[in-house]
Protein backbone atom coordinates (compact mmCIF):
# COMPACT_ATOMS: atom_id res chain seq x y z
CA UNK A 1 0.00 0.00 0.00
CA UNK A 2 1.28 3.42 -0.90
CA UNK A 3 0.79 6.70 0.86
CA UNK A 4 -1.73 7.93 -1.65
CA UNK A 5 -4.29 10.44 -0.45
CA UNK A 6 -7.79 9.66 -1.61
CA UNK A 7 -9.46 12.71 -3.11
CA UNK A 8 -12.39 13.78 -0.90
CA UNK A 9 -15.81 13.76 -2.51
CA UNK A 10 -16.96 17.38 -2.30
CA UNK A 11 -20.26 18.46 -3.82
CA UNK A 12 -21.13 22.05 -4.66
CA UNK A 13 -23.27 22.35 -1.53
CA UNK A 14 -20.51 20.89 0.64
CA UNK A 15 -17.98 23.26 -0.94
CA UNK A 16 -20.09 26.26 0.11
CA UNK A 17 -20.29 24.85 3.63
CA UNK A 18 -16.51 24.37 3.76
CA UNK A 19 -15.89 27.94 2.55
CA UNK A 20 -18.26 29.35 5.18
CA UNK A 21 -16.69 27.17 7.87
CA UNK A 22 -13.19 28.22 6.82
CA UNK A 23 -13.94 31.95 6.96
CA UNK A 24 -15.90 31.72 10.20
CA UNK A 25 -13.23 29.58 11.86
CA UNK A 26 -10.51 31.87 10.50
CA UNK A 27 -12.14 34.93 12.06
CA UNK A 28 -12.51 33.07 15.37
CA UNK A 29 -8.85 32.01 15.39
CA UNK A 30 -7.73 35.50 14.36
CA UNK A 31 -9.39 37.06 17.40
CA UNK A 32 -7.72 34.54 19.70
CA UNK A 33 -4.22 34.63 18.18
CA UNK A 34 -3.91 38.35 17.45
CA UNK A 35 -3.22 39.06 21.14
CA UNK A 36 -0.05 37.01 21.64
CA UNK A 37 2.58 39.11 19.79
CA UNK A 38 1.85 42.27 21.80
CA UNK A 39 0.46 40.83 25.07
CA UNK A 40 3.60 41.36 27.21
CA UNK A 41 3.99 44.90 25.86
CA UNK A 42 0.32 45.75 26.39
CA UNK A 43 0.58 44.62 30.02
CA UNK A 44 3.67 46.78 30.44
CA UNK A 45 1.76 49.75 28.96
CA UNK A 46 -1.26 49.32 31.26
CA UNK A 47 0.90 48.58 34.32
CA UNK A 48 4.01 50.72 33.86
CA UNK A 49 5.22 50.32 37.46
CA UNK A 50 5.78 46.54 37.47
CA UNK A 51 9.14 44.86 36.81
CA UNK A 52 9.96 42.55 33.90
CA UNK A 53 9.62 39.34 35.94
CA UNK A 54 6.06 40.24 36.99
CA UNK A 55 4.83 40.93 33.44
CA UNK A 56 4.48 37.18 32.80
CA UNK A 57 2.13 36.80 35.75
CA UNK A 58 -0.20 39.59 34.66
CA UNK A 59 -0.05 38.48 31.03
CA UNK A 60 -1.25 35.06 32.20
CA UNK A 61 -4.24 36.70 33.88
CA UNK A 62 -5.27 38.44 30.65
CA UNK A 63 -4.90 35.26 28.62
CA UNK A 64 -6.77 33.22 31.25
CA UNK A 65 -9.74 35.62 31.29
CA UNK A 66 -10.68 34.69 27.71
CA UNK A 67 -10.90 30.98 28.44
CA UNK A 68 -12.80 31.48 31.68
CA UNK A 69 -15.38 33.37 29.64
CA UNK A 70 -15.50 30.68 26.98
CA UNK A 71 -15.80 28.07 29.71
CA UNK A 72 -19.05 29.71 30.79
CA UNK A 73 -20.37 30.22 27.27
CA UNK A 74 -19.32 27.15 25.29
CA UNK A 75 -21.96 24.68 26.42
CA UNK A 76 -24.61 27.42 26.39
CA UNK A 77 -23.85 28.16 22.74
CA UNK A 78 -23.82 24.44 21.97
CA UNK A 79 -27.26 24.04 23.53
CA UNK A 80 -28.61 27.10 21.73
CA UNK A 81 -27.21 25.76 18.44
CA UNK A 82 -29.04 22.47 19.06
CA UNK A 83 -32.20 24.50 19.74
CA UNK A 84 -32.38 27.23 17.09
CA UNK A 85 -29.79 26.03 14.58
CA UNK A 86 -26.11 26.40 13.72
CA UNK A 87 -26.35 29.40 11.41
CA UNK A 88 -28.04 31.88 13.81
CA UNK A 89 -25.51 31.08 16.55
CA UNK A 90 -22.55 31.69 14.25
CA UNK A 91 -24.01 35.06 13.25
CA UNK A 92 -24.74 36.11 16.83
CA UNK A 93 -21.28 35.10 18.07
CA UNK A 94 -19.59 36.96 15.22
CA UNK A 95 -21.48 40.20 15.90
CA UNK A 96 -20.83 40.08 19.64
CA UNK A 97 -17.13 39.36 19.10
CA UNK A 98 -16.90 42.51 16.98
CA UNK A 99 -18.27 44.61 19.84
CA UNK A 100 -16.05 43.03 22.50
CA UNK A 101 -12.95 43.33 20.28
CA UNK A 102 -13.53 47.08 20.07
CA UNK A 103 -13.90 47.21 23.85
CA UNK A 104 -10.63 45.33 24.31
CA UNK A 105 -8.71 47.60 21.95
CA UNK A 106 -9.86 50.71 23.81
CA UNK A 107 -8.97 49.42 27.29
CA UNK A 108 -7.74 52.24 29.49
CA UNK A 109 -6.63 50.12 32.46
CA UNK A 110 -5.75 46.55 33.34
CA UNK A 111 -9.15 45.73 34.87
CA UNK A 112 -10.97 46.84 31.72
CA UNK A 113 -8.54 44.79 29.63
CA UNK A 114 -9.25 41.61 31.62
CA UNK A 115 -13.01 42.23 31.60
CA UNK A 116 -13.08 42.80 27.83
CA UNK A 117 -11.10 39.63 27.21
CA UNK A 118 -13.51 37.71 29.46
CA UNK A 119 -16.49 38.99 27.47
CA UNK A 120 -14.78 37.98 24.24
CA UNK A 121 -14.50 34.44 25.56
CA UNK A 122 -18.12 34.49 26.70
CA UNK A 123 -19.25 35.35 23.17
CA UNK A 124 -16.91 32.90 21.45
CA UNK A 125 -19.09 29.92 20.54
CA UNK A 126 -17.93 29.60 16.93
CA UNK A 127 -15.57 26.67 17.48
CA UNK A 128 -18.32 24.57 19.10
CA UNK A 129 -20.69 25.08 16.20
CA UNK A 130 -18.29 24.61 13.27
CA UNK A 131 -17.18 21.23 14.64
CA UNK A 132 -20.80 20.10 14.71
CA UNK A 133 -21.42 21.47 11.21
CA UNK A 134 -18.45 19.53 9.80
CA UNK A 135 -19.59 16.24 11.32
CA UNK A 136 -23.20 16.78 10.24
CA UNK A 137 -22.34 17.64 6.65
CA UNK A 138 -19.46 15.18 6.07
CA UNK A 139 -19.13 11.43 5.67
CA UNK A 140 -16.26 9.13 6.59
CA UNK A 141 -14.62 9.81 3.22
CA UNK A 142 -14.31 13.59 3.71
CA UNK A 143 -14.64 14.17 7.47
CA UNK A 144 -10.86 14.22 7.96
CA UNK A 145 -10.55 16.75 5.12
CA UNK A 146 -13.25 18.88 6.72
CA UNK A 147 -11.41 18.93 10.05
CA UNK A 148 -8.14 19.75 8.29
CA UNK A 149 -9.87 22.92 7.10
CA UNK A 150 -10.09 23.98 10.75
CA UNK A 151 -6.35 23.41 11.10
CA UNK A 152 -5.68 25.30 7.88
CA UNK A 153 -7.84 28.24 8.96
CA UNK A 154 -6.15 28.39 12.36
CA UNK A 155 -2.66 28.39 10.86
CA UNK A 156 -3.54 31.02 8.28
CA UNK A 157 -5.06 33.14 11.06
CA UNK A 158 -1.83 32.78 13.05
CA UNK A 159 0.16 33.93 10.02
CA UNK A 160 -1.95 37.00 9.37
CA UNK A 161 -2.72 37.94 12.97
CA UNK A 162 0.90 37.57 14.09
CA UNK A 163 2.19 39.60 11.17
CA UNK A 164 -0.47 42.33 11.27
CA UNK A 165 -0.53 42.59 15.06
CA UNK A 166 3.23 42.76 15.25
CA UNK A 167 3.36 45.48 12.60
CA UNK A 168 0.36 47.59 13.67
CA UNK A 169 0.61 47.42 17.47
CA UNK A 170 1.95 50.61 19.06
CA UNK A 171 3.04 52.23 15.77
CA UNK A 172 4.37 55.38 17.43
CA UNK A 173 6.55 53.42 19.85
CA UNK A 174 7.78 50.97 17.20
CA UNK A 175 8.57 53.38 14.39
CA UNK A 176 9.11 56.66 16.32
CA UNK A 177 6.47 58.34 14.19
CA UNK A 178 6.06 62.11 14.27
CA UNK A 179 2.47 62.79 13.25
CA UNK A 180 1.28 66.25 12.29
CA UNK A 181 -2.36 65.28 12.85
CA UNK A 182 -2.96 65.96 16.53
CA UNK A 183 -6.12 63.87 16.75
CA UNK A 184 -4.49 60.77 15.24
CA UNK A 185 -1.41 61.22 17.41
CA UNK A 186 -3.53 61.46 20.56
CA UNK A 187 -5.54 58.40 19.54
CA UNK A 188 -2.46 56.23 18.89
CA UNK A 189 -0.82 57.47 22.09
CA UNK A 190 -3.82 56.76 24.31
CA UNK A 191 -4.81 53.50 22.57
CA UNK A 192 -1.60 52.09 21.02
CA UNK A 193 -3.04 48.56 20.74
CA UNK A 194 -6.37 49.50 19.19
CA UNK A 195 -5.23 49.13 15.51
CA UNK A 196 -4.81 45.30 15.60
CA UNK A 197 -8.16 44.99 17.38
CA UNK A 198 -9.92 47.10 14.74
CA UNK A 199 -8.39 44.91 12.03
CA UNK A 200 -9.81 41.85 13.81
CA UNK A 201 -13.26 43.48 13.63
CA UNK A 202 -12.98 43.66 9.84
CA UNK A 203 -11.98 39.99 9.73
CA UNK A 204 -14.99 39.08 11.89
CA UNK A 205 -17.31 40.97 9.54
CA UNK A 206 -16.07 38.83 6.64
CA UNK A 207 -16.80 35.71 8.67
CA UNK A 208 -20.32 36.85 9.54
CA UNK A 209 -21.23 37.70 5.94
CA UNK A 210 -19.85 34.38 4.70
CA UNK A 211 -22.15 32.52 7.10
CA UNK A 212 -25.14 34.61 6.01
CA UNK A 213 -24.52 34.12 2.29
CA UNK A 214 -23.03 30.62 2.02
CA UNK A 215 -23.93 28.41 4.98
CA UNK A 216 -27.19 26.41 4.87
CA UNK A 217 -28.71 25.14 8.08
CA UNK A 218 -27.26 21.69 8.86
CA UNK A 219 -29.10 20.90 12.08
CA UNK A 220 -31.13 17.64 11.83
CA UNK A 221 -30.38 17.49 8.12
CA UNK A 222 -30.35 13.70 8.07
CA UNK A 223 -32.72 13.14 11.00
CA UNK A 224 -36.34 12.26 10.12
CA UNK A 225 -39.07 14.20 11.87
CA UNK A 226 -41.21 12.34 14.36
CA UNK A 227 -44.69 12.94 15.65
CA UNK A 228 -43.34 14.17 18.96
CA UNK A 229 -41.39 17.07 17.38
CA UNK A 230 -42.98 20.49 16.95
CA UNK A 231 -41.88 24.04 16.29
CA UNK A 232 -41.73 25.16 19.90
CA UNK A 233 -38.46 26.09 21.58
CA UNK A 234 -38.87 23.28 24.08
CA UNK A 235 -39.01 20.54 21.47
CA UNK A 236 -35.54 21.34 20.25
CA UNK A 237 -34.09 20.10 23.54
CA UNK A 238 -35.88 16.73 23.32
CA UNK A 239 -34.25 13.75 21.53
CA UNK A 240 -35.93 12.63 18.35
CA UNK A 241 -36.37 8.99 19.32
CA UNK A 242 -37.40 7.37 22.56
CA UNK A 243 -34.34 5.12 22.45
CA UNK A 244 -32.14 8.19 23.00
CA UNK A 245 -34.06 9.33 26.08
CA UNK A 246 -32.58 8.37 29.47
CA UNK A 247 -34.85 6.42 31.86
CA UNK A 248 -35.30 9.36 34.22
CA UNK A 249 -36.39 11.62 31.32
CA UNK A 250 -38.83 8.95 30.11
CA UNK A 251 -40.39 8.91 33.55
CA UNK A 252 -40.62 12.68 33.55
CA UNK A 253 -42.31 12.76 30.15
CA UNK A 254 -44.69 9.95 31.14
CA UNK A 255 -45.69 11.66 34.37
CA UNK A 256 -46.29 14.96 32.61
CA UNK A 257 -48.52 13.24 30.05
CA UNK A 258 -50.48 11.56 32.85
CA UNK A 259 -51.00 14.89 34.57
CA UNK A 260 -52.23 16.42 31.34
CA UNK A 261 -54.64 13.51 30.77
CA UNK A 262 -55.97 13.73 34.31
CA UNK A 263 -56.47 17.46 33.86
CA UNK A 264 -58.58 16.83 30.76
CA UNK A 265 -60.77 14.29 32.59
CA UNK A 266 -61.26 16.65 35.50
CA UNK A 267 -62.42 19.33 33.10
CA UNK A 268 -64.88 17.01 31.38
CA UNK A 269 -66.27 15.55 34.61
CA UNK A 270 -66.96 18.10 37.32
CA UNK A 271 -65.68 17.36 40.77
CA UNK A 272 -68.39 16.96 43.40
CA UNK A 273 -69.16 19.99 45.50
CA UNK A 274 -68.04 22.55 42.91
CA UNK A 275 -70.80 24.39 41.07
CA UNK A 276 -70.45 24.25 37.32
CA UNK A 277 -71.79 27.78 36.82
CA UNK A 278 -68.98 29.29 38.93
CA UNK A 279 -66.39 27.68 36.71
CA UNK A 280 -68.27 28.91 33.69
CA UNK A 281 -68.28 32.47 35.01
CA UNK A 282 -64.53 32.32 35.79
CA UNK A 283 -63.81 30.88 32.36
CA UNK A 284 -65.88 33.63 30.73
CA UNK A 285 -64.09 36.28 32.78
CA UNK A 286 -60.68 35.00 31.72
CA UNK A 287 -61.85 34.84 28.12
CA UNK A 288 -63.05 38.46 28.30
CA UNK A 289 -59.65 39.52 29.72
CA UNK A 290 -57.83 37.82 26.87
CA UNK A 291 -60.16 39.37 24.28
CA UNK A 292 -59.62 42.83 25.75
CA UNK A 293 -55.84 42.27 25.95
CA UNK A 294 -54.81 39.81 23.19
CA UNK A 295 -51.09 40.12 24.04
CA UNK A 296 -51.77 38.56 27.46
CA UNK A 297 -52.43 35.13 25.98
CA UNK A 298 -49.42 35.41 23.70
CA UNK A 299 -47.10 36.33 26.59
CA UNK A 300 -48.43 33.42 28.64
CA UNK A 301 -47.79 30.95 25.84
CA UNK A 302 -44.28 32.34 25.20
CA UNK A 303 -43.43 32.17 28.91
CA UNK A 304 -44.62 28.58 29.13
CA UNK A 305 -42.61 27.60 26.06
CA UNK A 306 -39.38 29.13 27.31
CA UNK A 307 -39.91 27.77 30.82
CA UNK A 308 -40.32 24.33 29.32
CA UNK A 309 -37.26 24.87 27.11
CA UNK A 310 -35.08 25.82 30.09
CA UNK A 311 -36.38 22.89 32.12
CA UNK A 312 -35.78 20.37 29.34
CA UNK A 313 -32.47 21.98 28.44
CA UNK A 314 -31.15 21.48 31.98
CA UNK A 315 -32.27 17.86 31.85
CA UNK A 316 -30.49 17.43 28.53
CA UNK A 317 -27.31 18.94 29.99
CA UNK A 318 -27.30 16.46 32.86
CA UNK A 319 -28.07 13.59 30.47
CA UNK A 320 -25.18 14.60 28.17
CA UNK A 321 -22.77 14.92 31.10
CA UNK A 322 -23.84 11.50 32.34
CA UNK A 323 -23.38 10.12 28.82
CA UNK A 324 -19.82 11.45 28.58
CA UNK A 325 -18.86 10.17 32.02
CA UNK A 326 -20.30 6.72 31.34
CA UNK A 327 -18.90 6.50 27.80
CA UNK A 328 -15.24 5.45 28.13
CA UNK A 329 -14.24 6.47 24.61
CA UNK A 330 -15.82 9.92 24.87
CA UNK A 331 -14.31 10.50 28.29
CA UNK A 332 -10.77 9.54 27.25
CA UNK A 333 -10.95 11.54 24.01
CA UNK A 334 -12.32 14.59 25.83
CA UNK A 335 -9.69 14.57 28.60
CA UNK A 336 -6.80 14.12 26.15
CA UNK A 337 -8.28 16.92 24.02
CA UNK A 338 -8.43 19.19 27.08
CA UNK A 339 -4.75 18.61 27.89
CA UNK A 340 -3.67 19.24 24.29
CA UNK A 341 -5.85 22.35 23.98
CA UNK A 342 -4.26 23.73 27.15
CA UNK A 343 -0.81 23.00 25.73
CA UNK A 344 -1.76 24.77 22.49
CA UNK A 345 -2.59 28.14 24.01
CA UNK A 346 -0.12 27.73 26.85
CA UNK A 347 2.82 27.20 24.52
CA UNK A 348 1.75 30.14 22.34
CA UNK A 349 1.72 32.40 25.38
CA UNK A 350 4.94 30.92 26.73
CA UNK A 351 6.63 31.40 23.36
CA UNK A 352 5.76 35.12 23.33
CA UNK A 353 6.89 35.56 26.95
CA UNK A 354 10.14 33.67 26.38
CA UNK A 355 10.97 35.59 23.20
CA UNK A 356 10.30 38.92 24.93
CA UNK A 357 12.50 37.98 27.90
CA UNK A 358 15.96 39.56 27.84
CA UNK A 359 18.96 37.44 26.84
CA UNK A 360 20.51 37.78 30.31
CA UNK A 361 17.43 36.09 31.83
CA UNK A 362 17.30 33.18 29.37
CA UNK A 363 15.18 34.60 26.54
CA UNK A 364 15.87 35.98 23.08
CA UNK A 365 15.26 39.68 23.69
CA UNK A 366 12.82 40.01 20.76
CA UNK A 367 10.66 43.04 20.06
CA UNK A 368 6.93 42.79 19.36
CA UNK A 369 7.68 42.92 15.63
CA UNK A 370 10.24 40.09 15.90
CA UNK A 371 7.75 37.88 17.75
CA UNK A 372 5.07 38.50 15.14
CA UNK A 373 7.42 37.83 12.23
CA UNK A 374 8.79 34.59 13.71
CA UNK A 375 5.30 33.23 14.38
CA UNK A 376 3.95 34.22 10.98
CA UNK A 377 6.88 32.76 9.03
CA UNK A 378 6.60 29.41 10.82
CA UNK A 379 2.86 29.19 10.24
CA UNK A 380 3.17 30.37 6.61
CA UNK A 381 5.59 27.54 5.81
CA UNK A 382 3.21 25.07 7.42
CA UNK A 383 -0.05 26.29 5.89
CA UNK A 384 0.14 24.37 2.56
CA UNK A 385 1.13 21.22 4.45
CA UNK A 386 -1.81 21.39 6.87
CA UNK A 387 -4.42 20.41 4.26
CA UNK A 388 -2.47 17.25 3.40
CA UNK A 389 -0.75 16.09 6.60
CA UNK A 390 -3.67 14.96 8.71
CA UNK A 391 -5.88 13.43 5.96
CA UNK A 392 -2.87 11.45 4.72
CA UNK A 393 -1.87 10.16 8.15
CA UNK A 394 -5.47 9.46 9.16
CA UNK A 395 -6.04 7.45 5.99
CA UNK A 396 -2.87 5.42 6.49
CA UNK A 397 -2.61 4.73 10.24
CA UNK A 398 -5.87 6.02 11.74
CA UNK A 399 -6.62 8.92 14.07
CA UNK A 400 -5.45 7.19 17.26
CA UNK A 401 -1.96 6.36 15.95
CA UNK A 402 -1.71 9.78 14.30
CA UNK A 403 -2.45 11.44 17.62
CA UNK A 404 0.11 9.35 19.52
CA UNK A 405 2.90 9.85 16.98
CA UNK A 406 2.29 13.61 16.84
CA UNK A 407 2.27 13.99 20.63
CA UNK A 408 5.59 12.18 21.08
CA UNK A 409 7.35 14.37 18.49
CA UNK A 410 5.76 17.50 19.95
CA UNK A 411 6.91 16.52 23.44
CA UNK A 412 10.59 16.34 22.44
CA UNK A 413 10.37 19.63 20.52
CA UNK A 414 8.81 21.37 23.53
CA UNK A 415 11.47 20.21 25.98
CA UNK A 416 14.36 21.10 23.64
CA UNK A 417 12.90 24.47 22.56
CA UNK A 418 14.45 26.76 25.23
CA UNK A 419 17.95 25.51 24.35
CA UNK A 420 17.84 27.83 21.34
CA UNK A 421 18.75 30.54 23.86
CA UNK A 422 22.32 29.23 23.92
CA UNK A 423 22.78 30.33 20.31
CA UNK A 424 22.46 33.95 21.46
CA UNK A 425 25.54 33.45 23.65
CA UNK A 426 27.76 32.43 20.74
CA UNK A 427 29.90 35.34 19.69
CA UNK A 428 30.00 36.37 16.02
CA UNK A 429 27.05 34.11 15.22
CA UNK A 430 25.14 35.05 12.10
CA UNK A 431 21.59 36.04 13.17
CA UNK A 432 20.28 34.02 10.22
CA UNK A 433 21.39 30.82 11.99
CA UNK A 434 19.39 31.69 15.09
CA UNK A 435 16.31 32.54 13.05
CA UNK A 436 16.60 29.37 10.94
CA UNK A 437 16.83 27.08 13.97
CA UNK A 438 14.01 28.96 15.72
CA UNK A 439 11.65 28.83 12.74
CA UNK A 440 12.35 25.16 11.94
CA UNK A 441 11.76 24.11 15.55
CA UNK A 442 8.61 26.16 15.71
CA UNK A 443 7.51 24.72 12.36
CA UNK A 444 7.85 21.10 13.48
CA UNK A 445 6.03 21.86 16.74
CA UNK A 446 3.06 23.49 15.01
CA UNK A 447 2.84 20.73 12.37
CA UNK A 448 2.33 17.96 14.88
CA UNK A 449 0.36 20.07 17.33
CA UNK A 450 -2.29 20.91 14.74
CA UNK A 451 -2.25 17.36 13.32
CA UNK A 452 -2.90 15.95 16.78
CA UNK A 453 -5.57 18.58 17.42
CA UNK A 454 -7.49 17.62 14.27
CA UNK A 455 -7.21 13.93 15.16
CA UNK A 456 -8.66 14.51 18.63
CA UNK A 457 -11.59 16.51 17.27
CA UNK A 458 -12.41 13.57 15.01
CA UNK A 459 -12.06 11.08 17.88
CA UNK A 460 -14.55 13.05 19.98
CA UNK A 461 -17.10 13.22 17.15
CA UNK A 462 -16.65 9.54 16.31
CA UNK A 463 -17.33 8.51 19.90
CA UNK A 464 -20.94 9.77 19.85
CA UNK A 465 -23.95 9.71 17.56
CA UNK A 466 -24.89 12.69 15.40
CA UNK A 467 -27.67 13.93 17.69
CA UNK A 468 -25.08 14.70 20.40
CA UNK A 469 -22.53 16.56 18.24
CA UNK A 470 -23.48 20.05 19.43
CA UNK A 471 -23.76 19.21 23.12
CA UNK A 472 -20.68 17.01 23.35
CA UNK A 473 -18.51 19.51 21.46
CA UNK A 474 -19.86 22.25 23.72
CA UNK A 475 -18.96 20.25 26.81
CA UNK A 476 -15.54 19.36 25.35
CA UNK A 477 -14.75 23.02 24.66
CA UNK A 478 -16.01 24.06 28.11
CA UNK A 479 -13.87 21.44 29.85
CA UNK A 480 -10.86 22.31 27.68
CA UNK A 481 -11.28 25.94 28.67
CA UNK A 482 -10.98 24.92 32.33
CA UNK A 483 -7.63 23.35 31.47
CA UNK A 484 -6.65 26.35 29.33
CA UNK A 485 -7.42 28.82 32.11
CA UNK A 486 -5.54 26.74 34.69
CA UNK A 487 -2.53 26.20 32.41
CA UNK A 488 -2.32 29.86 31.40
CA UNK A 489 -2.53 31.07 34.99
CA UNK A 490 0.07 28.51 36.06
CA UNK A 491 2.29 29.37 33.07
CA UNK A 492 2.46 33.04 34.00
CA UNK A 493 3.18 32.30 37.66
CA UNK A 494 5.72 29.49 37.09
CA UNK A 495 7.60 31.33 34.36
CA UNK A 496 7.66 34.50 36.47
CA UNK A 497 9.07 32.56 39.45
CA UNK A 498 11.63 30.81 37.25
CA UNK A 499 13.02 34.22 36.23
CA UNK A 500 13.52 35.36 39.82
CA UNK A 501 17.08 35.60 41.12
CA UNK A 502 16.56 32.88 43.73
CA UNK A 503 15.25 30.30 41.25
CA UNK A 504 17.70 31.21 38.49
CA UNK A 505 20.56 30.69 40.93
CA UNK A 506 19.55 27.02 41.33
CA UNK A 507 20.08 26.46 37.60
CA UNK A 508 18.78 23.72 35.31
CA UNK A 509 16.06 22.44 35.31
CA UNK A 510 14.47 25.00 37.64
CA UNK A 511 15.44 28.04 35.57
CA UNK A 512 13.58 29.21 32.45
CA UNK A 513 13.53 25.56 31.25
CA UNK A 514 11.13 24.32 33.93
CA UNK A 515 7.93 25.57 32.27
CA UNK A 516 8.78 23.88 28.97
CA UNK A 517 9.64 20.62 30.79
CA UNK A 518 6.30 20.62 32.62
CA UNK A 519 4.45 21.08 29.34
CA UNK A 520 6.36 18.14 27.89
CA UNK A 521 5.31 15.96 30.84
CA UNK A 522 1.65 16.88 30.26
CA UNK A 523 1.96 15.83 26.63
CA UNK A 524 3.23 12.42 27.75
CA UNK A 525 -0.07 11.89 29.59
CA UNK A 526 -1.97 12.22 26.29
CA UNK A 527 -0.02 9.26 24.89
CA UNK A 528 -1.25 6.99 27.68
CA UNK A 529 -4.86 8.22 27.43
CA UNK A 530 -5.13 7.68 23.68
CA UNK A 531 -3.59 4.21 24.03
CA UNK A 532 -6.70 3.20 26.00
CA UNK A 533 -9.14 4.27 23.26
CA UNK A 534 -11.01 1.53 21.35
CA UNK A 535 -10.21 1.22 17.64
CA UNK A 536 -13.90 1.86 16.80
CA UNK A 537 -13.42 5.64 17.24
CA UNK A 538 -11.30 5.67 14.09
CA UNK A 539 -14.59 5.60 12.18
CA UNK A 540 -17.79 7.65 12.30
CA UNK A 541 -20.47 6.30 14.63
CA UNK A 542 -23.78 5.59 12.92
Amino acid sequence: MGWKLQRPQVTRRLLKIYVAIFLSSFSNAYVIAMLYPFLPFMVGFLLPNIDEASISKYAGIVATAFYIGRLVGSYVWGGIADCIGRKPVLIMCGVMLILTSVLFGFSINFVMCVLARFLMGLCCGILVVVRAVISESSSDSNQAFGLSILTFSWLLAVVMSSALSGVTADPIGQYNLTLSNGTLKTFLTDYPYAPPCLISCLVLMVGVFSVILLLPETLNRHKPQTACEDDSAASAFLPSTTSDVPLEMKACVTSSNEIADSGMHETAEQQPGVPADNETRNSDAHSDDRMQNPSMAGHEVTFIKWKSAIHNGSKKLMADLKYIICNKATMLATVSHCILAANDVGLDTLYALWCATSVTMGGLGFTVKDIGVSSSISAALLTPFSLVAYPLLEKKIGSINTCQMSVIILMFCTILFPNIHHLTLVSDLDPAVLWTVLILTRLVSIVFLETCFAAQCLLINNSVTSDKFGSVNGIAVSLSDIFRAAFLAATGVIYSVSLSKETSAIGFPFDYNITFILYGACLLIITFLTACLPSSVNHKKL
